[in-house]
């Protein structure tokens, strides 16, 4: 979803930047940002267990394309994609007579589709931007897969399973406010850093599949986990690359 987002906005901010004459007041604003984002409470301090893991910062990259309705008013759209890495060692330390091992992680992945207003300001030789859209935020699960002990009628013939914790992607209304603050470079380009504010609730149904390590081709066993929520609050922070047209 990144590379692709990298990949058109580049495209299109080549192709427009190339045909565009000059001229002082520009109608359109395209950019695409790529940073860092910083995992918040309530994300970071509830819900957290063995199957729903304690989410850490992680990368960024965003797009938002905005035209102007006014002097100082326009609307935009933004996608924001974000990453939030999740530790071996919280897994870990919800076992404590047998430890997971062959541990593989992923982590929770959350893209944001809204629309939404901007306000454009004068500040000296730059120009800051109040921004706000609401939309859909779309979750993927931080999925686990790792190999564990289980207790067996023979202690000396130990029996492990190969265990994976799962749960199709969520979706969720949500929200993204932030503020951009921008440096003209020349008559279309701007370079600029920014910070955002993102809000989401979602839930998952989890579910759980075990597989014994000595029988590869038996059939596993599901287990239900149920139904877990997750709000999804966040700080993001960026360096942006602008195209006024």
């Amino acid at each position: 979803m990144r590379k692709a987002l990298l990949v058109a906005a580049f495209s299109a901010i080549s192709a427009v930047a190339l045909s565009q004459d000059k001229v002082e007041d520009r109608l359109y604003y395209l950019d695409i940002s790529v940073g860092y984002n910083f995992a918040l409470p309530p994300f970071t301090s509830s819900g957290n267990s063995v199957t729903m893991l304690k989410p850490h910062n992680g990368g960024s990259m965003s797009f938002s394309f905005a035209r102007k309705v006014g002097d100082d008013w326009g609307v935009q759209i933004e996608v924001l994609s974000a990453t939030f890495k999740v530790n071996s060692s919280d897994l870990q330390s919800f076992f404590t007579d047998s430890k997971p091992s062959q541990v593989n992680l992923n982590g929770y992945n959350s893209t944001f589709f809204g629309v939404g207003a901007v306000k454009f300001f004068p500040f000296g030789k730059f120009k800051l931007d109040l921004k706000g859209s609401a939309g859909m935020n779309m979750t993927e699960f931080a999925k686990q897969e790792y190999l564990l002990q289980v207790k067996a009628s023979n202690p000396s013939s130990p029996t492990f399973e190969n265990i994976a914790i799962n749960a199709k992607r969520g979706y969720a209304p949500a929200l993204l406010l932030g503020t951009r603050l921008r440096y003209p470079i020349g008559e279309t380009i701007d370079l600029g850093i920014k910070v955002e504010y993102g809000l989401s609730k979602v839930s998952f149904d989890i579910e759980k599949t075990a597989r014994a390590q000595d029988q590869p081709k038996a059939e596993p066993t599901y287990t239900d986990l149920g139904s877990h929520s997750k709000t999804i609050s966040y700080i993001n922070t960026g360096f942006t690359l602008g195209l006024r047209f």
